[in-house]
Parts: structure tokens; C-alpha cells; sequence
């Protein structure tokens, strides 16, 4: 599990005003709720290879519309342990709401590839199912 203090995204992720943001013991844990369902919060991260990387990104930019065609068009997208790209994913345990961002690496460090992107009900699903 990643940490969210370490994600590019944490702070936008925390100044969400849909976000409940807790500190325990003594300000080193960290737990996040999605105040509209009430559910937890949890950072995961991927890395993906060229081609797997591409395919993902294809998807993440995909208009709402088109969404469902995007993630059928994709297939199964394989992770890797050490990738060109990197995802960034803070998702709620009911699977309701998401916000994910991918990054890419170039010039020796990992360079946002897109903003934050929010999902909201089967669009979760639909995008999260890919993994």
C-alpha cells in the first residue's frame, strides 16, 4: 500500500472538500474518508511498461462518455514492479469514488501526464477493473 503523504496528489487530495482528513498517533498516521458514503480511503500506486502505460493513458483521458468503448478497446493492462509510467490511485473501500493521476518518466524523474482525474460510481469499476 503507498503512503499518501508521499503522492504527487496528496494535497489536492486533502484540500477536497469531499475529503476528511485525520491524523492518529501523533501526526504519523493518516486516514482519509470519503465524507459523502463515509467509507475509507486508500492509496495504492501502479507502474506499467510502454505499451501497458499507453494503453492505461488512452483510457484515463477517454471523454465520460466514451469511457466504457475506451476500457473495452483496452483489454487486461498489465502492472509491472519498476515502470515508464506511474499511477497514482486514492480510491474508496466500497469502490464509489476515485481520484487517480498518471506520470510518466522522462529527464530522470516522473513528470505529470495528466491532471487529477475524479470517478464517481461504475465509472471506478470500469477504469479499476483494468488492473
Amino acid at each position: 500500500m503507498a503512503n499518501i503523504k508521499k503522492m504527487e496528489m496528496a494535497q489536492a487530495i486533502f484540500a477536497n472538500e469531499n475529503i476528511s482528513v485525520e491524523k492518529a498517533f501523533f501526526g504519523l498516521k493518516t486516514k482519509l474518508t470519503y465524507k459523502p458514503t463515509g467509507c475509507s480511503i486508500e492509496p495504492k500506486d501502479y507502474d506499467f511498461a510502454p505499451d501497458m502505460g499507453e494503453k492505461m493513458l488512452k483510457v484515463i483521458k477517454a471523454p465520460a462518455g466514451k469511457l466504457e468503448a475506451a476500457v473495452a478497446n483496452a483489454g487486461k493492462i498489465a502492472t509491472t514492479p519498476i515502470g515508464h509510467f506511474h499511477l497514482e490511485v486514492c480510491q474508496t473501500t466500497d469502490g464509489q469514488w476515485a481520484a487517480m493521476q498518471m506520470f510518466r518518466f522522462q529527464d530522470f524523474k516522473f513528470q505529470p501526464e495528466t491532471d487529477i482525474i475524479y470517478l464517481e460510481g461504475k465509472d471506478v469499476q470500469l477504469v479499476l477493473g483494468l488492473l
